[in-house]
């Protein structure tokens, strides 16, 4: 996980409990954006070595459960990020592979899960943010055939780890 967003979370999280605590119970929910409904992962030897959580593009929003554990400064800084989205695209808000598993074509599988679970949604397109200075990730996604939408920006604060702000990608879901 971005240290950024570790740092978001462990701010006004509950007393004694960590951040992965606390990302294990929105896991756990039936409903919402980080529900296990949302995920897929790739297995290697009984080891969880990547994770993909997708949704439509129309969720990606500061719910109030982030409002009730990111302080308020740190959520203005991300309002653009909420509010950039490819409209009525299946979005890929996560998209993790253990370092010892990477090139192995991991990434690509988990990217084309989340392909599938938009097609049976209804969407045409597959899109996603990167922090602008992770240059490795935009060229992976490059390679797999997504094409630069915009910049989007970040509101200045000192625990943004990359002033440079976010890229919107997408591509093309075939029907």
């Amino acid at each position: 996980m971005d240290d950024f967003f570790l740092g978001l979370l462990l701010v006004n999280r509950p007393p004694g409990t960590t951040p992965l605590e606390l990302l294990t119970q929105e896991v756990r929910e039936d409903e919402g954006i980080l529900s296990y409904r949302q995920a897929d992962v790739a297995v290697v030897e009984n080891q969880i070595v990547g994770v993909t959580v997708s949704f439509a593009s129309e969720q990606n929003e500061a719910t109030p459960e982030l409002e009730a554990m990111i302080p308020r400064d740190r959520l203005a800084a991300l309002a653009d990020f909420f509010n950039a989205e490819v409209p009525k695209s299946w979005y890929v808000d996560t998209l993790w592979v253990d370092a010892a598993y990477r090139r192995r074509g991991i990434g690509r599988e988990l990217l084309n899960r989340a392909q599938a679970r938009g097609q049976a949604a209804g969407r045409s397109i597959l899109s996603l943010m990167s922090w602008a200075a992770k240059t490795g990730a935009i060229v992976f996604y490059k390679a797999q055939g997504f094409e630069q939408v915009r910049i989007v920006p970040v509101g200045q604060h000192p625990a943004m780890p990359h002033p440079e702000g976010f890229v919107l990608l997408q591509r093309s879901i075939p029907s």
